[in-house]
């Protein structure tokens, strides 16, 4: 393959760059161990967190099968994002003389996050998440039972249809933060030789779901229920992982040169 090269001036031919042959990037890429694919990576929605002494999942029997189902909700989560970053700014002019406008950075802002879960057929995924919802505003169907929604067991649909709600004049009253909140961890995964190879992963601190979009139902053809649940966090956290073993990563303890 002809690779070009172009010169800046005529004494010194300067190499600017060069068209790479597939073989190169190929030998490249397996060095780095391929490329990133989408559909690996691993949710975990931690049940306390180091700075939170009573935690929604550690104190309360909202959703009391959590112990028995957390491995398998987050097994389904079927799609999920690694948070952006954005930074809000301010706008500065006449810095120098001739110079238009500036935008320069002032605060660090974080977005929402949203992720997706299949559902099995007992609708575990949405019970847990809309439990936590509730848990946020106190709905409950009697005082003696807890921070919960009503639980039956019964054994057709036409006696579940038969069932009454909570009364309209329910206690309703909202949580604080320190009570409600959990960490949230994605962490994005690739296959190596023996193990999966994390490479990094964002904490979602104090996260809670503050929306669950509607599930369409509908006749036709059978298609796998999911819920998507938006999240929203107070900050993230990045750890970045040395997934090769010839990767190198900075050492932290020591304060890089400024030149």
């Amino acid at each position: 393959m002809y690779n070009p090269e172009y010169a800046i001036n005529i004494k010194r031919s300067t190499f600017i760059f060069r068209v790479a042959t597939i073989k190169e990037i190929m030998e490249k890429m397996g060095v780095r161990g391929g490329m990133a694919l989408t559909s690996m990576y691993r949710v975990r929605i931690d049940k306390g967190s180091d700075r939170i002494t009573s935690s929604a999942l550690e104190d309360y029997d909202w959703f009391p099968e959590w112990t028995r189902d957390q491995e398998f909700i987050e097994l389904m989560c079927d799609e999920a994002q690694l948070p952006n970053i954005q930074a809000q700014t301010g706008l500065m002019t006449g810095r120098h003389l001739g110079e238009g406008s500036y935008q320069y950075p002032h605060t660090r802002v974080y977005s929402d996050l949203s992720m997706s879960f299949i559902c099995d057929a007992a609708m575990t995924q949405l019970k847990f998440f809309s439990s936590w919802h509730d848990f946020i505003f106190g709905s409950r169907d009697s005082l003696a039972d807890g921070f919960r929604p009503q639980r039956t067991k019964v054994g057709s649909a036409e006696e579940l249809l038969g069932q009454g709600g909570n009364p309209m004049n329910s206690v309703v009253r909202a949580k604080y933060p320190e009570q409600y909140v959990c960490d949230i961890r994605v962490m994005k995964v690739d296959q190596g030789p023996e193990a999966d190879r994390a490479s990094i992963m964002y904490i979602l601190r104090d996260a809670y779901p503050y929306s669950i979009d509607t599930i369409p139902l509908a006749y036709g053809t059978s298609q796998l229920t999911k819920c998507t649940v938006n999240f929203y966090y107070k900050k993230h956290d990045i750890i970045y992982n040395a997934a090769l073993k010839n990767e190198a990563l900075y050492d932290t303890s020591v304060t890089p040169p400024r030149g």
